[in-house]
């Protein structure tokens, strides 16, 4: 299909010269060009909120041309006298619309087709309405993956982000959508946090307190022998990110300006320092620090080079790389999408790495591993893990949190520690297969060499 609204300023976009882009790149009848144009600008316009109101307004264009979702074989010469008419609406008039219903078979419906969106033509502007939904869901300050990127990245990477990822039977992965929705079901059961129990009592009576008798509360805690060692970890985290809470909370508001780099200093970076501090799972480094990892794959992939990052979590069970954190700013941006690409990029290094040192374990295990990677937009943290399954690369969204800045939002500390005890369990678990693998590559225990990792990489991304 056509590249003509990623390769053309917004600016120049032309309806004329668009359809005749899309013409050209495809043998489809042109009601669905129309409605590949429809749907493309619908994800650049979720994708970039920058480019949302000139895709809008190009996309109430085409509905007025394709009147009551009836869209007959139109000539160029017609296209562009029936655009010129549109472009003589006196002030006088209004043009509503209703969204046409798109056959998308096997494709899940986009979220235009679901809300059924009435565009409304005033003068020269264009407004669309969209009823309440959150079907498909789509979250803001979330990462995102753009359309372009995906379609190019798509033989060897499948990311899913959200409901409204749109895959098909070709290009889609069922079971990497089935663990996706798991792991969204987990979470607003909050079933990691609720299965440390008395770790869960804590936080919520700690969360019940006043601001002025949380510091009282947090340090005369103290668990009884019964306490099972999960849950005093958890409850020695908690005390620690609720003190640090209580002086955000109390301290002077800043007297000039501040960048993301001070929120991510005073409310991200704590949080991980303390869950390092009580699980001893992970060591980090902070601030522009270069990944160990893309250096080694730039040796054999010049084009990689060196990535730094904002946080570098490092196993202390294998002493490799195992969670990466970046901070993307305050709002969503097209920054945002290259901060995610540079996440996937260099967790799939990782990958490569793990792949070189256990080449000769079972590719079984190996597709268990998993390399995990926070990024920060806005006040929202989310967590993603990265594995191969021995076709492609597939990153999901495991967990997601509003991180609380003031007292009120205080609730949305369980969701922070879903995340976080989450994190903990997945942590616990690649120590587990580390050793299994360690065990495998040394021949402790027996492999089919027809089935060690060094069978399954892909000589295009893997060459071992």
């Amino acid at each position: 299909m056509s590249n003509y609204f990623h390769q053309t300023k917004s600016s120049n976009w032309n309806v004329v010269n668009a359809y005749k882009s899309y013409r050209k790149s495809s043998n489809l009848p042109p009601q669905a060009v129309w409605q590949s144009m429809k749907l493309d600008l619908l994800r650049i316009a979720e994708a970039r909120p920058s480019l949302k109101e000139a895709a809008d307004t190009l996309r109430s264009d085409i509905d007025l041309l394709c009147e009551d979702s009836t869209v007959p074989v139109i000539h160029t010469s017609k296209l562009a006298e029936s655009i010129h008419k549109i472009g003589k609406v006196t002030q006088q008039n209004t043009t509503i619309t209703s969204a046409p219903s798109s056959p998308v078979g096997k494709r899940k419906h986009t979220h235009d087709d679901q809300t059924n969106s009435i565009h409304v033509k005033k003068n020269k502007k264009a407004y669309v309405f969209h009823p309440p939904t959150l079907t498909p869901s789509v979250s803001i300050n979330k990462p995102t993956f753009d359309n372009v990127d995906a379609t190019l990245l798509k033989q060897h990477y499948y990311v899913k982000l959200s409901d409204a990822h749109i895959t098909d039977g070709v290009n889609g992965c069922i079971e990497a959508d089935t663990e996706y929705d798991n792991h969204m079901d987990d979470q607003s059961a909050n079933r990691s946090l609720n299965s440390v129990k008395e770790a869960m009592t804590f936080l919520l009576i700690a969360l019940d307190r006043s601001l002025d008798n949380l510091l009282d509360f947090v340090w005369t805690y103290h668990c009884d022998g019964n306490t099972p060692m999960d849950d005093k970890k958890i409850i020695d985290m908690a005390k620690y990110i609720l003190t640090d809470f209580h002086a955000n909370c109390t301290k002077p508001m800043p007297l000039v300006a501040t960048n993301e780099r001070t929120s991510f200093c005073e409310y991200i970076l704590p949080m991980f320092k303390y869950f390092s501090a009580s699980t001893g799972l992970l060591s980090f480094i902070w601030c522009e620090k270069a990944s160990q990892s893309c250096k080694q794959v730039g040796i054999y992939h010049p084009g990689i080079g060196s990535k730094l990052f904002d946080g570098l979590g490092t196993s202390v069970k294998d002493k490799v790389e195992r969670l990466l954190i970046e901070c993307s700013g305050q709002q969503d941006t097209p920054h945002n999408q290259e901060d995610f690409l540079k996440l996937l990029e260099c967790t799939s290094a990782c990958l490569q790495l793990d792949m070189m040192k256990y080449r000769n374990a079972s590719s079984k295990t190996f597709k268990r591993r998993q390399i995990f990677s926070i990024q920060v937009i806005g006040d929202k943290i989310t967590l993603l893990a990265t594995r191969f399954d021995g076709t492609r690369v597939i990153c999901i969204e495991i967990r997601s949190a509003v991180v609380p800045a003031d007292w009120e939002d205080r609730l949305n500390w369980i969701k922070v520690f879903e995340l976080l005890v989450k994190l903990k369990e997945m942590c616990l678990e690649q120590d587990m297969i580390t050793k299994a693998l360690q065990k495998e590559h040394v021949g402790l225990v027996t492999v089919n060499k027809d089935d060690q990792v060094k069978q399954l990489s892909s000589p295009s991304l893997y060459p071992l």
